[in-house]
């Protein structure tokens, strides 16, 4: 699927894809529920859904409104929790290894990425990779051991009613949803909050992503269901969130564990089948109790079969983290991701504190949607993946994009553009009561240098957000800067997803859409997309489409600039598949 909007961990932003929105019907209506819900303008966010004479538009504004609030607690619960910690300190050591890859002396001039990939001997032979420094390799370890206990995190448990996936990033997304369906409820009523539930494209992949969590809860007795009136049910959630995060509260840093059979200190799946299983035996009355009562009871319950309660084991791992902040001080002294990492390290303690002070503005989803939601303000990123052309909107800067001419190529029609911008306004000037980051110079560094390094580094061109230019922009600073050359592990030359024609119809509510070869109108639900990288991945298609036109080097730089999904009508699905792909021309194209 196409993401409208994502919390992107690489760079701690909020991204959301402006020409996705553009196309969209009603298209200022969900602008402006986006801009409302990102500033905390509930009030505004209201008129605008009550205003619209189209369901299908009210019903998406407030969709998307409560979209922005599920990632606003992605930021927060990423930067509080232990587990959330721990995956953006993965990143960070990228970023801090970074320099040891820049230095590495040349010996076959070629790397092979993801990093990881070189430990096979095999594969480096196969893709003429010579000798690598024995750092280089190190950090290529330290990339698969991190890869392999995400995935052991992520591996079904069995439970008495079946096997459940419940590790870090099931947890995480079980409270995000939580809360933002809560918020929706509290802002737009019940109603709605009923609408948005339903306007999503797959009711299964909303229940194993989202809703499991409710599921197991209730059917262990740990949350309590009330039927309001038929068809519509209600439950005491109190317990839900002191539980999740008594799960995320890992224990990392190479610190000693409690293992034992059925329990588990360590990654966020096994506290969270040990947490469960005590409760249900010494808590039963939890299902009834407000989350701050809950919370007690959960911190208890931790103490006594991992010897730490909650809050201890998140202030331990806090003391640790400013260890690993102090080191990468001394090794990267003023740079921008030493300043940054000190920076989330600062909104972390910030966190903490209120979390100790006033757990109910973390743990309890209704003073979380009336009063944290709104002072949460993560750097917000707009991202256009078919290129704007010219510069930024006032009071914005370019975060990636082209300048033909400084290029020092001659000046070329449509050769300035921009694909990410953000608010120069950001953080706001009275920020002392948000909960946002701070250090914006090194943060806006990181979203535009950084982090499309350090995806490449971790994860190929199989790990990406909503662009795909910025992965190949680094790939061209990496070589001019070292002058090796990267070469992509087969099995990570593109992003692996599936572009539906009818999520394009779902996500922008139309039902017709101009072919961009022919120009003729397709009427749902025919048609099929393009995705950019299918494109990139055919040299010999992009060759057809420049022989059609008059202005090759024009087409040259759209080609370039446009990385959108192009739509088409079923007449060329077979001209598209009559070209082979080949991987290679990925490699190719940076020649």
């Amino acid at each position: 699927m196409i993401p409208v909007l994502q919390f992107d961990p690489a760079s701690m932003a909020l991204w959301y894809d402006t020409n996705l929105l553009s196309q969209a019907r009603g298209h200022r209506e969900l602008e402006l529920a986006l801009d409302y819900a990102i500033a905390g303008d509930d009030r505004m966010l209201q008129q605008v859904v009550l205003c619209s004479d189209d369901a299908w538009v009210a019903t998406r504004a407030a969709n998307i409104a409560s979209a922005v609030w599920h990632e606003k607690r992605h930021f927060l619960d990423f930067a509080l929790t232990n587990y959330g910690a721990l995956r953006l300190r993965s990143l960070f050591e990228t970023y801090v290894n970074l320099s040891a890859v820049l230095q590495m002396q040349k010996t076959s001039g070629r790397l092979l990425v993801p990093l990881d990939s070189n430990l096979d001997p095999m594969m480096r032979e196969l893709m003429e990779i010579g000798e690598l420094p024995a750092d280089v390799l190190a950090i290529a370890r330290n990339v698969a051991k991190r890869k392999a206990m995400f995935q052991d995190d992520n591996r079904p448990h069995k439970t008495p009613f079946g096997a459940v996936q419940v590790g870090g990033e099931a947890l995480l997304e079980a409270v995000a949803y939580h809360v933002q369906m809560g918020k929706t409820h509290r802002v737009f009523g019940r109603d709605m909050a009923a609408r948005v539930q339903t306007d999503h494209p797959g009711a299964a992949v909303v229940h194993t992503k989202y809703k499991w969590a409710y599921e197991l809860l209730i059917r262990t007795g740990l949350l309590q269901v009330h039927v309001d009136q038929p068809g519509t049910l209600r439950f005491d959630d109190g317990p839900m969130i002191p539980i999740c995060y008594a799960a995320l509260a890992g224990r990392f840093f190479g610190q000693e564990q409690v293992l034992a059979e059925g329990v588990s200190s360590h990654l966020p799946g096994g506290r969270f089948m040990s947490i469960v299983l005590e409760l249900r035996k010494r808590h039963p009355e939890i299902a009834s109790t407000t989350a701050v009562q809950a919370w007690g009871m959960v911190n208890e319950t931790c103490e006594t079969i991992f010897g730490r309660s909650v809050i201890e084991e998140m202030r331990i791992d806090l003391e640790h983290e400013q260890v690993f902040v102090n080191r990468v001080h001394e090794a990267a002294g003023d740079s921008h991701v030493a300043s940054a990492l000190a920076d989330l390290h600062a909104l972390r303690l910030r966190l903490f504190t209120l979390l100790q002070e006033q757990p109910e503005a973390i743990l309890d989803q209704a003073h979380w949607a009336d009063s944290t939601v709104n002072r949460t303000q993560p750097l917000v990123i707009a991202a256009a993946p078919g290129g704007e052309l010219g510069a930024p909107p006032d009071g914005h800067e370019r975060l990636s994009g082209y300048d033909h001419g400084a290029s020092g190529a001659p000046e070329a029609p449509d050769g300035l553009w921009w694909w990410a911008s953000t608010s120069r306004d950001w953080p706001p000037a009275d920020h002392d009561d948000l909960l946002c980051l701070r250090a914006k110079d090194s943060w806006r560094y990181i979203a535009s240098e950084y982090a499309p390094l350090g995806k490449l580094l971790y994860a190929g061109n199989n790990m990406r957000v909503m662009l795909g230019p910025e992965l190949f922009a680094a790939r061209i600073r990496f070589e001019h800067t070292t002058g090796f050359k990267l070469v992509i592990d087969p099995a990570f030359a593109w992003p692996k997803q599936v572009h539906d024609i009818a999520f394009w119809y779902y996500i922008t509510g139309r039902d017709r859409f101009r072919c961009d070869l022919s120009g003729e109108t397709v009427q749902a639900p025919e048609g099929f997309m393009l995705d950019a990288w299918e494109l990139r991945l055919r040299p010999e298609l992009v060759q057809v489409l420049l022989g059609g036109v008059a202005d090759q080097e024009r087409m040259r730089l759209t080609l370039w600039r446009d990385w959108t999904p192009w739509l088409l009508s079923e007449e060329f699905r077979e001209f598209f598949d009559s070209f082979e792909v080949d991987e290679a021309a990925l490699n190719r194209a940076l020649a």
